[in-house]
């Protein structure tokens, strides 16, 4: 089919004798069959010529040149022909839409292709981002959009040119009422917006429509207005969770909740990213950065807390310096323990989601962008556990808590540096210089007054013991109270779980997790910081025991002694707000015995 401009002027070349052509024509080769390809050439004029390849390998001898199908003594030939009905309508839109100035001849062919549909904002979605953009992109677009339609009460397919000033008015006139009426917030109405003007101008800038839209800039700007709404959860909110954990599933649940908000108020996905590759350690060397990348196994570091995540926010790319404080190495190491029941045999992209013990940060490991959905579908298994038991909403709940009670007990801009957010000039000049150790001083001294104005340390001792209180009760495996390295002898493996009249007690690993326990740290050499113990393998046994169990019980002492010095440090701040010189020196001896 052809067509042939009279006359005009089309992006800027006269298009007098131009012709568009897109016609089904045979490869030469003909296979053992006897059949040849059938594909598609897309021309324009004689500089212009592109293929598109069919999934058709007919008889050429059964083609009907004229109607462009086969005839009925071609083997399928229904089918062949409903498909190629399929290509000749595409066809006749493509053209018709060149022939009005819609389209260019890179359009006709991207559309006759489907590497684009740009008919409708949907199938827009559906066939560019999807081919083009990770899964992320893909879906978080085509969720807004259909959010964006909800909110409109919206059924059918949004066209790019429903998109303008008339449409957003009635978007921003219901979606400010909600605002103003606490109902959502300002930046989820704003992101949905967002995504839909991303798609236009991606289309747009891509050459796949052909008319820009223009939005006011006063229907796109959002105030971000606090009518009163607190959506962050309480301390006492998370003892009850605890108190109310009937099942390890629901225990893993808390356990990220609190994980989330114990390190300053991260997402899921940031929790799937954090690896030991990102860990640094004050070297104490005098320089204004003292902080140098971890290179070798000190256990000393990870007993003393002399351990930093520089870690970039998954959603923003902020940066990060956050301290890994004692109870949040438990946390982890318990969640990690846990998943390992849970989710051993729990694969994404055909590898195991759970890592292995000698990867003490990653509790989950599975590339996000290509899975997006599964990760998705992984986090809000545990998500909508916590509606069924306790008053702490979503995985999101950490973050605006985090973030609120540092803003009370300094200031917003404080509040954006502990969760790596920014939005003014000053936040971003700090990140220039986040990880300076008067820098990290300052930081870490506000997230452990965060921690402990939410009774932090508390809370994973409570979800701690909640944890044992599971195995004991058989609804999780005695191995799971692994206290020590694994010791391996022959095909037996086990693990201390701890005493029982001064006595150790041991627990065998199951064959199904041995793959998540092959311990390191048992091998001669692993801990730079401790002593040679020796060749013979029984001695070095023992003497490995006996340094992970006396670690171990300085790790406990440690948590024990800062949920001491938590609430110390509580009832000093009160004293001094009440002007009780004298009873704070008693309180301020107290503290620096425990130092």
């Amino acid at each position: 089919m052809f067509i042939k401009y009279i006359s005009g002027v089309k992006g800027g070349v006269n298009m007098k004798n131009i012709k568009i052509s897109v016609k089904f024509y045979f490869q030469s080769y003909t296979d053992e069959s006897n059949k040849n390809k059938l594909n598609i050439r897309v021309s324009e004029g004689r500089d212009y010529r592109k293929y598109i390849v069919t999934p058709f390998k007919l008889d050429k001898s059964l083609w009907n040149a004229k109607n462009e199908i086969v005839s009925n003594e071609h083997v399928e030939y229904e089918t062949v022909n409903e498909g190629l009905l399929t290509y000749k309508k595409k066809r006749d839109e493509a053209i018709a839409k060149y022939q009005s100035g819609k389209f260019t001849a890179d359009m006709v062919f991207d559309f006759m292709s489907g590497k684009q549909d740009a008919t409708t904002l949907e199938n827009y979605i559906e066939s560019y981002y999807k081919e083009n953009f990770n899964e992320i992109s893909y879906t978080n677009h085509k969720d807004r959009l259909r959010y964006f339609k909800l909110i409109l009460g919206r059924s059918k397919d949004l066209m790019f040119s429903d998109v303008d000033n008339n449409l957003i008015k009635k978007y921003r006139k219901i979606v400010d009422k909600r605002i103003k009426d606490g109902d959502g917030s300002a930046t989820t109405y704003k992101s949905y917006l967002q995504a839909v003007l991303g798609v236009c101008r991606e289309a747009f800038e891509n050459k796949h429509t052909y008319e820009d839209i223009s939005i006011a800039k006063r229907l796109k700007t959002f105030k971000n207005i606090d009518f009163g709404e607190n959506p962050a959860s309480s301390s006492d909110e998370v003892k009850q969770a605890i108190d109310n954990i009937t099942t390890i599933q629901r225990w893993e649940s808390v356990g990220q909740w609190l994980l989330m908000f114990g390190m300053r108020g991260l997402y899921p996905a940031d929790i799937v990213k954090i690896a030991e590759k990102q860990l640094f350690r004050n070297a104490n060397n005098g320089k204004r950065m003292p902080f140098v990348k971890v290179t070798k196994n000190i256990r000393a570091d990870w007993s003393n807390g002399n351990l930093w995540l520089d870690y970039k926010r998954s959603k923003s790319g902020m940066p990060m310096f956050i301290k890994l404080l004692p109870s949040v190495i438990q946390l982890i190491e318990k969640l990690k323990y846990s998943y390992m029941f849970t989710h051993a045999d729990k694969k994404i992209d055909d590898k195991y989601i759970v890592t292995d013990i000698n990867n003490r940060l990653n509790i989950l490991n599975y590339n996000i962008e290509d899975n997006y959905n599964h990760h998705k579908n992984l986090w809000r298994n545990r998500q909508k556990l916590l509606p069924l038991f306790s008053k702490l909403g979503t995985f999101k709940t950490p973050r605006k808590t985090f973030y609120q009670i540092a803003d009370d007990e300094k200031d917003e801009l404080t509040a954006k540096k502990l969760v790596g957010q920014t939005t003014d000039k000053l936040s971003k000049d700090f990140y220039s210089k986040y990880n300076t150790e008067k820098q990290v001083k300052k930081i870490d001294k506000m997230h452990k007054k965060v921690l402990r104005e939410f009774k932090f340390d508390q809370l994973v001792n409570l979800l701690i013991k909640k944890f044992h209180e599971l195995v004991e009760d058989d609804k999780a495996p005695k191995w799971l109270l692994k206290q020590s390295a694994v010791i391996q002898e022959g095909k037996e493996w086990r693990v201390l779980v701890g005493f029982k009249d001064r006595k150790p007690l041991f627990e065998k690993i199951p064959h199904k997790y041995k793959r998540f326990l092959d311990d390191n740290s048992i091998k001669e050499g692993y801990w730079v910081d401790l002593v040679d113990m020796g060749n013979e393998h029984k001695f070095v046994l023992q003497r490995v025991f006996k340094s992970m169990a006396k670690f171990r019980a300085k790790e406990v002492e440690l948590l024990e002694t800062n949920i001491t010095k938590e609430a110390l440090e509580l009832k000093l701040e009160k004293l001094i707000s009440e002007e009780k010189y004298m009873e704070c020196e008693a309180v301020k001896k107290q503290l620096q015995e425990l130092s």
